[in-house]
């Protein structure tokens, strides 16, 4: 079985998480071993298996972020495979570098640090610094009251809502 890989690599990726919420990631230039699926270098979001760390805010990210059953969301740089990724959503090309090499490098040398924050070490700034070497998030920068608002509703809606609800 060929591998599969439908996106350029290095390419930057998001797919939409709620609202207006995208999560991102770099198409990566490996595949996995036994899918053949192409893996995505991201920072949070799901990944597959049980959550090892019980942490209160890791538990509070996975109400806030329901994960797919057998998956959890965490919040460290890894790799997961597109599907996962995806979590049943369209995935969009956002951005494909014209030489992958100091993407994927840039990616790499992240890997598995946990230093998330929403406004300053979210998955778009990773997305950014793995493609520019600047940590940029436009969702961050566009923080608005009606953004504010959005981000709290899928907070609380989160919490008080049914596991699993998009």
């Amino acid at each position: 079985m060929e591998p599969e890989m439908p996106y350029p690599i290095g390419a930057v990726v998001r797919r939409l998480i709620r609202g207006s919420f995208f999560h991102y990631g770099i198409a990566s230039e490996y595949y996995h071993p036994e899918s053949k699926l192409q893996m995505i270098y991201q920072f949070g979001g799901p990944y597959a298996g049980d959550l090892e760390d019980s942490s209160i805010r890791l538990n509070v990210l996975n109400k806030i972020w329901a994960a797919q059953s057998g998956t959890h969301t965490h919040f460290r740089i890894g790799l997961t495979d597109y599907v996962l990724f995806s979590e049943g959503k369209d995935i969009e090309v956002v951005t494909v570098p014209e030489d992958p090499f100091p993407v994927i490098q840039r990616a790499k040398s992240l890997l598995h640090k946990e230093d998330y924050n929403l406004l300053t070490r979210n998955c778009e700034h990773y997305a950014n610094y793995a493609l520019h070497g600047t940590w940029e998030s436009e969702q961050s920068k566009d923080l608005t009251v009606g953004k504010v608002v959005e981000g709290i509703s899928l907070l609380f809606g989160s919490i008080f809502g049914k596991k699993g609800d998009n």
